[in-house]
């Protein structure tokens, strides 16, 4: 622990983490610092209209836990303030497998069960339903699945719920179903996982996914996810903090002299940057 209250801070990357850190730091006081390898900070909420002349977004473009996450709650306001807006709509994806068959994930479970082949919707529902229907229970699984994963559950019963899904192996997960459309659906959410999904614990992201979008629906930001780093940027310049863009940093030493150091990278990068 710090024998005294950090009063300074770098936070190398600046992605959706690192100026998430960023704000929670200066809003408690902490003098901030944000640098940037790229021109333009934000990471992958990065925006741009160089595809013939059409607004894209580079990496996310939809944010299922907006409104469920520990962050939103806490800042979503101050961003509102900064011209963020979030839409929904009832449908939040659609997973095509050829010219005539698709499967589609709606807010709803009902509307998404009721659109699966055979008895995989019966299946769909039991799987998430207890979990989806409500929005306060979407909230407090997701405020369990983002605390460090050793510790003591807030809510054991229903987190233990959610447990009994997320611990299985994706391929375990969509093995369930029957029809290639109810696979694909929870297979293509699942790949979130970034993970081999025969293993134990890849169902959790892909889990966690569906039920708050069953919750509350796959937020988009008006005007790209650009929008979303825009605002966070703004909040940060009002509490005082700043951004370097530009800067590749490489070793250690070129961020030295801050009480706090928080790496917003890769683990690759972060390791050589560590020396």
């Amino acid at each position: 622990m710090l024998s005294r209250p950090p009063h300074a801070a770098t936070v190398v990357g600046s992605g959706p983490n690192g100026l998430a850190a960023a704000l929670v730091l200066a809003r408690a006081g902490v003098k901030v610092t944000v640098v940037e390898a790229a021109d333009t900070a934000g990471g992958g909420l990065r925006s741009s209209t160089d595809t013939h002349g059409v607004r894209h977004d580079h990496c996310a473009t939809t944010f299922p836990l907006a409104q469920a996450s520990p962050f939103f709650r806490e800042f979503g306001q101050a961003l509102a303030g900064h011209g963020l807006e979030l839409a929904t709509a009832p449908v939040d994806a659609v997973h095509v497998l050829d010219t005539t068959r698709s499967a589609t994930l709606h807010t709803s479970v009902v509307d998404t069960a009721a659109g699966l082949p055979g008895t995989d919707g019966r299946i769909w529902q039991a799987f998430f339903g207890p979990l989806g229907d409500r929005a306060d229970r979407a909230a407090k699984v997701t405020d369990e699945f983002l605390r460090p994963i050793l510790h003591v559950p807030r809510h054991p019963l229903l987190f233990a719920g959610f447990g009994v899904q997320a611990g299985l192996p994706a391929s375990w997960s969509w093995g369930r179903f029957r029809s290639p459309e109810a696979r694909a659906l929870l297979a293509g959410i699942m790949a979130h996982a970034f993970t081999p999904l025969n293993l134990p614990g890849s169902s959790a992201a892909g889990t966690l996914l569906t039920v708050a979008g069953h919750a509350h629906g796959w937020p988009v930001a008006v005007g790209g996810s650009q929008s979303m780093a825009d605002a966070m940027l703004a909040e940060l310049a009002a509490l005082g903090g700043s951004v370097v863009t530009g800067m590749q940093v490489t070793d250690v030493s070129q961020v030295s002299g801050a009480d706090v150091l928080l790496l917003d990278t890769s683990v690759e990068d972060a390791a050589r940057i560590l020396g």
